[in-house]
């Protein structure tokens, strides 16, 4: 677009007795002698005066803005207005419309963005965006703590045109913005996304900008890899970060957000499990899930938690991330068959089953007792998935001849060498269940004795390396059905769904 192309609306505009001032992100690239892709213009006009000659695209009568076509390109244009109050973060709840740029000004975010060129072509500046454009300085007009809790997404802005035009944050902003970053939390992560999308340089030279500002412990930064695609069915991190009360956005173990978003993950069952030798773990497991819950609602900007399968295809299509809670049993049920109900009403939809250091569900030897079995009948009431870790082959098969439903297999390396292991897979295969790998040796092992449909993923750590050797051996059906579509048909199978 060029200047030109405004002063052409302008005297359109004149014509039918209206001003009209080119403003904001166009004004100040024109000053920078930059070029300028989009064009902001706002008028004393209202839509419906302009409708009588310009005919608009897209109109948003409440907030007196539209897009119209022009000289075949697409213009926003607005109602010179100003704003009181802000709610949920984003939007003004009230819009007072005004005749002047200067009335309008203050709803603008920086000074370099407040500046407007009228149909005369003279610069008008209320607040002295052209001495901060001269001085390479991003200053925020008025109260920057204020401007900030009004709208969040400033704080990304901001940085983005430091980074971008390579000027310096005006230190009462720096400090606002560092007090205020947490606020990001509260916006739509694809917000977020594409405001991150609009730096304009290396993934790893923006993040390095980004650390100075500690973003990436307050939301997940984007990485290269942008398809979702993985949804990991094991990681045991839940239980030190509550131990250690670290936050779930950045840590140093192996699962984060940011590791998240680096991985290509959608979801990740997260498992809490507990020392053999703790005393009171039932109590203890409660204090965990309850942190557990407490991390996922700080952040579910980004991530919310599945408790059935409607859950997993509106988050999906809401492109956020999905949390599954998962209990490692090892004898906290303790013959106790109302903690599966109580574990069910705490949101967990996943329990897996060890054979070692007790015989609360299996007997050495022997398989199931009577006990595991009423914990499988309770389980497949309430349409919660079995995971059974094993290297016990009656145990298995008792696991899979007791369940109603379909069940999972922890880690296959464990079982592909047991005795009569095609049987068993054979077995496994019948009842519709899945086996999880970790490797491309689970894989090419497993493509030749089961379908691809009884496959799934679990412990990446994010390991980007695994799934790019799986899209080198599978073609991208495939792929889509190990890494997340298996699991789903198996939430659907648990939860009786249609």
């Amino acid at each position: 677009m060029t200047i030109e192309l405004y002063f052409r609306l302008a005297s359109i505009f004149e014509k039918h007795g209206f001003d009209l001032y080119l403003v904001g992100g166009s004004v100040r690239d024109y000053l920078l002698n930059k070029e300028f892709n989009d064009m902001d213009l706002s008028t004393n006009a209202t839509l419906d005066q302009i409708q009588t000659f310009l005919k608009f695209k897209t109109m948003y009568q409440e907030f007196q803005s539209g897009v119209f076509v022009f000289e075949n390109e697409e213009i926003d244009i607005t109602t010179l207005r100003k704003e009181e109050k802000y709610q949920d973060f984003r939007h003004p709840e009230k819009i007072i419309f005004v005749k002047s740029p200067k009335e309008e000004v203050l709803r603008r975010d920086f000074t370099i963005n407040g500046l407007y060129i009228n149909s005369k072509g003279e610069i008008l500046d209320y607040v002295n965006g052209k001495e901060d454009l001269k001085n390479h300085l991003i200053r925020m007009i008025e109260d920057p703590l204020i401007r900030l809790e009004e709208d969040p997404l400033r704080i990304l802005r901001a940085l983005r045109f430091a980074f971008n035009l390579s000027f310096k944050i005006e230190n009462n902003l720096k400090k606002a913005i560092l007090i205020k970053k947490s606020l990001l939390k509260k916006l739509n992560y694809k917000k977020i996304i594409d405001e991150l999308n609009k730096f304009n340089g290396k993934p790893k030279e923006v993040r390095k900008f980004l650390y100075e500002y500690n973003i990436e412990k307050v939301i997940p930064l984007f990485y290269e890899y942008k398809a979702k695609l993985i949804l990991d069915l094991n990681c045991n991190v839940i239980t030190k970060i509550y131990d250690n009360k670290k936050d779930l956005v950045r840590n140093k173990y192996t699962f984060d957000l940011n590791k998240m978003q680096k991985g290509s993950y959608f979801g990740q069952v997260f498992t809490v499990s507990v020392d053999i030798n703790k005393n009171d773990k039932f109590s203890y497991i409660k204090n965990v899930i309850n942190y557990y819950h407490k991390l996922i609602k700080e952040n579910n900007f980004f991530i919310e938690e599945i408790y059935n399968y409607e859950d997993l295809l509106r988050i999906k299509k809401n492109d956020k991330r999905a949390a599954i809670l998962a209990i490692e049993e090892n004898g906290m049920i303790n013959n106790d068959i109302s903690l599966i109900d109580e574990l069910f009403f705490l949101g967990v939809r996943i329990i897996k089953f060890k054979d070692e250091n007790f015989n609360c569900l299996f007997k050495t030897g022997e398989g199931l007792t009577d006990f595991g079995k009423k914990v499988i009948n309770k389980m497949n009431e309430l349409n919660m998935i079995i995971d059974i870790f094993s290297t016990n082959i009656k145990n298995i098969e008792d696991v899979l001849k007791y369940s109603l439903k379909p069940i999972c297999l922890s880690y296959a390396s464990n079982i592909l060498n047991l005795d009569n292991v095609s049987n068993l897979l054979l077995k496994i295969y019948e009842n519709n269940s899945l086996v999880k790998i970790n490797s491309i040796e689970d894989l090419l092992k497993l493509k030749e004795l089961l379908t691809i449909s009884c496959l799934a993923l679990e412990n990446l750590d994010t390991n980007n390396n695994f799934l790019k050797n799986l899209s080198n051996n599978l073609s991208k059906i495939d792929l889509n059905k190990i890494c997340y579509l298996n699991f789903f048909d198996l939430f659907k199978k648990n939860q009786n769904a249609v």
